[in-house]
């Protein structure tokens, strides 16, 4: 798989031939190394290496200009996915979690918790909907995986990592199972990826795509 760069520069070569470059759409500019430290630290977690090269591109999105991502959650940026962090372990239940922490849905890929300290926030859409980067996977899981809650307590798992998510993106698009489309007058935002029935993708709207690659 190619290195998250050059994977983020074939996604914004893709999304130029429709529209906007996404340096137009809404995606800040890179993170300092000293504030991805810092926020590492804070969290307690290293992450991983192309997801902190990630960073160093692109520090979240500061609007809803496009949506991308599934139930329309936007990337956070380091602060935001601390301060996420923080707000979220003060509903962590530690009888919950010794209950649920061996029990595993999702192929055994993903255990049965909700909150979890290593469990960390990288995109919301207004406390509803997370991806999380998933430190603490079922045994048929991968570290750092990312996965998505479809429900309040229920999660699927959307990648084994960050890059591998852009580059099934990339082959979505070229694919044209999906399309880069304006939205009409009323929507919130102004661009964004859709189904070719120009459906808003969902958790399980994506992952029933990314099964087709």
């Amino acid at each position: 798989m190619d290195d998250i760069e050059i994977l983020w520069n074939k996604f914004d070569q893709i999304v130029r031939t429709r529209g906007p470059g996404l340096d137009e759409l809404g995606f800040r500019v890179g993170a300092s190394l000293r504030d991805i430290k810092n926020a590492e630290e804070a969290l307690n977690i290293e992450f991983p290496d192309d997801y902190r090269r990630f960073l160093r591109i692109c520090n979240g999105q500061e609007n809803n200009r496009f949506f991308f991502l599934p139930d329309q959650v936007l990337l956070m940026s380091v602060d935001q996915i601390v301060a996420a962090h923080r707000f979220q372990q003060q509903f962590v239940v530690p009888e919950f979690v010794a209950d649920f922490f061996d029990r595993y849905h999702f192929n055994n890929e993903i255990r049965q918790i909700i909150q979890h300290p290593k469990r960390v926030p990288i995109a919301e859409q207004e406390g509803i909907s997370n991806i999380y980067l998933d430190f603490v996977p079922g045994p048929e899981g991968r570290a750092g995986q990312l996965i998505f809650n479809i429900t309040e307590c229920s999660f699927i798992a959307l990648a084994s990592s960050f890059s591998e998510l852009i580059s099934n993106y990339i082959k979505l698009l070229k694919r044209g199972l999906l399309i880069f489309t304006m939205e009409e007058d009323g929507f919130p935002n102004e661009f964004a990826l859709k189904t070719v029935e120009r459906k808003t993708i969902d958790g399980e709207i994506l992952l029933n795509m990314m099964n087709l690659l």
